[in-house]
């Protein structure tokens, strides 16, 4: 079962608090360490102040 909500997603790598976003519906994995929006999957990383989720195909950094 996945739990899906409304939030906004923001891509940061290569941009400085200007990259493209989103206001979209995600999925959540159980454990809310992977999201899942627009055909990518998204884990959730720490320790990292511009990003919290990294796409695990391409390594971009995430924000939502």
């Amino acid at each position: 079962m996945t739990i899906s909500n409304l939030v906004y997603v923001e891509l940061k790598s290569g941009y400085n608090d200007n990259g493209p976003a989103w206001i979209c519906n995600v999925s959540y994995s159980k454990s809310r360490l992977m999201v899942y929006f627009n055909g990518k999957a998204l884990r959730r990383i720490h320790g990292n102040l511009f990003s919290s989720h990294c796409d695990i195909e391409t390594g971009e950094g995430y924000w939502n």
